[in-house]
């Protein structure tokens, strides 16, 4: 969302900042000590999130033998875990709202407002906690009780909607949202019911349907690609990028995809 301040950003993920093994970020991701898996859907205006993680650092012994581990290194770097160091621990999901979006919490929602934008976020099954964050985060970061919760985020052009206070009142009409311990359904503001399931128990669904994808193509003045093609044109008036995702270490020079 375009602000005053740049660009105001709404991310879920999992794990806090203290647990990031110092990766330079607000969160943690996928490392030797964090595993993590996800399972995210998004139709229209509405974005579902479930991401479940876990830390537990780890023994390893060197084998000096194999491929190098990276291009640029040296000897053989291969590795077998051995071990742990310590007991599993499991990362909470978690939501981080830039420091322009000034919110407040409804009905277990939290609501804001921004350059013409309404933004309404939970977490599904259980509340979310203000957490302490250090001072270099400009913004502020939300816990959910439960680790591996639905995080639900949806927006909305506020002037198409009839105003933030129509948003909100919307948002929070009984009935619109509903869950299990296998699925949560909601109803978008376009009337469409949205149900979403972790992967393993079932395909996310729209108005009873699983939604298909295969007429999507993505095209715009500069970028092209054609389903299927594993290739992305990037072309400006003064140059041209064509990535291959076949030959993802050459850059081909052929025709952009038709």
């Amino acid at each position: 969302i375009s602000g005053a301040k740049g660009i105001n950003q709404i991310i879920s993920f999992t794990g806090s900042e203290k647990q990031s093994d110092h990766q330079g970020g607000i969160m943690t991701w996928p490392n030797h000590s964090n595993d993590q898996d996800a399972t995210l859907f998004q139709h229209q205006g509405t974005l579902f999130s479930q991401m479940r993680g876990r830390r537990q650092e780890k023994f390893w012994e060197v084998l000096h033998d194999g491929d190098s581990e990276c291009a640029w290194g040296g000897e053989a770097g291969w590795q077998k875990m051995i071990g742990y160091r310590a007991e599993e621990e499991i990362l909470y999901s978690r939501i981080y709202l830039a420091d322009e979006l000034e919110f407040f919490e409804e009905n277990q929602w939290i609501f804001s407002e921004c350059q013409g934008v309404s933004i309404a976020c939970r977490s599904i099954r259980g509340e979310l906690i203000a957490e302490a964050s250090n001072d270099w985060i400009p913004g502020q970061v939300l816990r959910s009780e439960i680790p591996d919760d639905v995080i639900l985020v949806t927006v909305a052009e506020t002037a198409e909607v009839g105003g933030f206070d129509k948003f909100r009142q919307t948002i929070c009409e009984s009935g619109r949202l509903s869950w299990d311990d296998k699925q949560v359904s909601f109803t978008d503001l376009n009337g469409s019911v949205l149900v979403f399931s972790w992967k393993e128990d079932a395909d996310p669904t729209v108005n009873g349907r699983v939604p298909s994808y295969e007429h999507i193509r993505f095209e715009d003045p500069l970028v092209k690609s054609k389903r299927g093609s594993g290739i992305i044109c990037i072309d400006s008036s003064d140059s041209q990028c064509i990535l291959d995702a076949f030959s993802p270490d050459t850059m081909n020079r052929r025709d952009c995809p038709k």
